[in-house]
C-alpha cells in the first residue's frame, strides 16, 4: 500500500472510531428515552382507568419506583460491559479486516509481485 493511502486510511479510521465511541455512549440515552416514553403512555392509560384513590396511590408509587430504579447512572452501570465490547472491540476487527482486504486487493492488482 502506498504511504499516502495508509495515512489517509489511518486518519479516516481514527475519525470513524471516535464517532463510533460517541454513538456507543449516546445509545443508552436514546434507549432510556424510548423506555420512558412507553412507560409514560402506559402510566397515562392506567391512570385513566383508575377510579379509586388507593388505585391512584399505587400507580404513583410504582411510577416513582420506576423513576428511581431507571436512572441514567444505573443504565450505564448495567450496560458498561456491552459498551466496552462494542466501543473497543468492533473497531480493531473492522480495521484489521479492511486493512487485510486492501492489502490483498493491492497484491492482486500489482500482479502477485512480492516486494
Amino acid at each position: 500500500m502506498p504511504k499516502n493511502i495508509k495515512r489517509a486510511f489511518n486518519r479516516l479510521f481514527l475519525v470513524l472510531t471516535v464517532v463510533w465511541l460517541l454513538y456507543c455512549a449516546i445509545l443508552p440515552m436514546r434507549e432510556r428515552s424510548k423506555f420512558f416514553d412507553n412507560f409514560l403512555s402506559l402510566y397515562a392509560q392506567q391512570r385513566a382507568s383508575c377510579e379509586t384513590p388507593d388505585c391512584e396511590q399505587s400507580i404513583e408509587k410504582s411510577k416513582n419506583r420506576m423513576w428511581e430504579e431507571n436512572t441514567l447512572r444505573k443504565w450505564y452501570a448495567d450496560l458498561w460491559p456491552y459498551m466496552l465490547v462494542l466501543g473497543f472491540g468492533v473497531p480493531p476487527i473492522a480495521y484489521g479486516s479492511l486493512r487485510g482486504i486492501a492489502a490483498l486487493g493491492f497484491w492482486i492488482w500489482r500482479g502477485y509481485k512480492q516486494t
